[in-house]
């Protein structure tokens, strides 16, 4: 359930930002399957990392305002 919010939650404020989230996310995920990463841990740990990267701020990986 985390790591699907983490997925699904737009980040960014406009589509094209929106979009180049949604582009390395998928990325993120395409290199963790390369890997055969099945371990939650670790896959939590690089969506977290990525996530934090993008938004330039690594307290912001979950949306905790419902």
């Amino acid at each position: 359930m985390i790591l699907a919010e983490m997925c699904s939650v737009n980040a960014g404020r406009t589509d094209e930002e929106k979009h180049l989230y949604h582009e390395g996310l998928k990325q993120v995920l395409q290199n963790l399957r390369n890997k055969k990463t099945k371990d939650f841990a670790t896959v939590a740990a690089e969506i977290s990392a990525y996530r934090g990267t993008f938004l330039k701020d690594s307290s912001r990986v979950l949306v905790l305002d419902p």
